[in-house]
C-alpha cells in the first residue's frame, strides 16, 4: 500500500527519518491499567520499561518492512532511525536470523544483511555503543543531540568522551561521516 511512497522516496534519494512519537501502542498500557494517551511526559515508569513509544514501536516497523520487502523492492531506500534508541536492535538481529534460518525460502536476501544496508541508528546515550557494535556495523551509527531532550547533551562533543573504546577514525565515524554518507552517500 505504501510502495508509491517509498518508491518516490527512494527515488529521490531522500532518507526515511523515523522518530519516537505517540502511537496505537498506548493500548498495551490501558490493558495494564495505565493512561494510554502521550501526555508529553510519564506518568509512571511502565510506559518506558514496556518501550511502548519507543523501542516496542521501531522494533515492530523494521520487522515488518524487511519482512514484506520493502528493501528488496526499494534497493535504494534509507532510513534513519531518530531518538529510538538502540536497545531494540540486538533483539531484532537474532529474531532476523532465526527466523532466515528457519524459512530462508521466505526472504528474497538475508534479512540482517538488508537491514544493515538501509538503516541507520542513533543511539540513546544510555545505550552502550561497544554492546551494540556485536549486533550493528559502526558505519550506521550515527549520533545526535536534542537537547534538552532526554536523548541529547547540552555539549555534543561531551559525547566523544563515551566514545573512549573506538579508534579516532571510528569517533569520527559515529559523530560526523555515518550521517554524511547516509544524508548524501559516500
Amino acid at each position: 500500500m505504501y510502495d508509491p511512497f517509498w518508491a518516490r522516496a527512494a527515488e529521490a534519494g531522500v532518507v526515511i527519518g523515523m522518530h519516537a512519537a505517540d502511537t496505537a501502542y498506548g493500548g498495551y498500557l490501558e490493558a495494564w491499567g495505565e493512561s494510554g494517551r502521550w501526555l508529553g511526559h510519564k506518568t509512571s515508569p511502565l510506559a518506558e520499561i514496556m518501550g511502548i513509544h519507543t523501542e516496542r514501536t521501531i522494533y515492530d516497523t523494521m520487522a515488518a518492512a524487511i519482512s514484506h520487502g520493502v528493501f528488496d523492492r526499494h534497493p535504494k531506500l534509507k532510513v534513519a532511525v531518530l531518538e529510538l534508541g538502540a536497545g531494540w536492535v540486538p533483539e531484532l538481529v537474532r529474531r532476523l536470523k532465526v527466523s532466515y534460518g528457519k524459512t530462508p525460502q521466505n526472504f528474497v536476501q538475508d534479512p540482517v544483511q538488508s537491514f544493515y544496508d538501509h538503516v541507520w541508528v542513533m543511539p540513546f546515550y544510555e545505550d552502550s555503543l561497544v554492546e551494540l557494535t556485536r549486533y550493528f556495523p559502526v558505519e550506521r551509527i550515527i549520533y545526535g543531540s536534542d537537547w534538552p531532550h532526554p536523548e541529547g547533551l547540552a555539549n555534543p562533543e561531551d559525547y566523544i568522551s563515551d566514545l573512549h573504546e573506538f579508534g579516532p577514525a571510528q569517533q569520527r565515524m559515529i559523530m560526523r561521516e555515518n550521517l554524511r554518507a547516509c544524508a548524501f552517500g559516500g
